[in-house]
């Protein structure tokens, strides 16, 4: 029952979360991210291993939705994100949050991906993205595990 409550509580916050409610430091901080990743994607792009990726997505085609960002090429929204997703994190230079890995890398590619699909506004894809780091970040480090815990989960004490 307490998940369901915590579920409910994150799922209100986000719905009604509007981009006029997040501090301009954020947004700023939003942008430098979305920059950041946009950087690693392209420049991933050049390496044999996502040339090899983004063949393949290119080859299945489809409705021509979204931009796969190191190639110019548009696939469809989720062929995209999946490249995009892929290529952010392919140099290992992409963000990172203290323990709980390289948020961006799932979070900007679908978000860029969707807003290009659906027409959104630069204000509506930059609140997605803060709330997607929000959301991200806050079950991570809620599901990350102290030593103690891992020790007893395990039966170790």
């Amino acid at each position: 029952m307490k998940y369901e409550i915590a579920t409910q509580t994150l799922a209100e916050f986000v719905m009604n979360t509007n981009f006029d409610d997040i501090p301009r430091p954020v947004i700023k901080v939003a942008k430098e991210l979305v920059l950041d990743s946009l950087a690693c994607m392209i420049g991933a792009g050049k390496f044999s291993p996502a040339r090899v990726v983004t063949k393949i997505f290119e080859e299945l085609q489809g409705v021509e939705e979204s931009t796969i960002w190191s190639s110019g090429k548009k696939a469809p929204c989720l062929h995209a994100t999946y490249v995009n997703a892929y290529l952010a994190n392919l140099l290992d230079y992409d963000d990172n949050y203290i323990g709980v890995g390289h948020p961006g890398a799932t979070i900007v590619p679908p978000a860029l991906a969707v807003a290009e699909r659906t027409g959104a506004s630069g204000q509506d894809f930059l609140t997605a993205v803060v709330l997607g780091y929000e959301v991200s970040i806050r079950i991570a480090l809620a599901m990350e595990p102290t030593p103690e815990k891992y020790c007893k989960d395990r039966g170790w004490g």
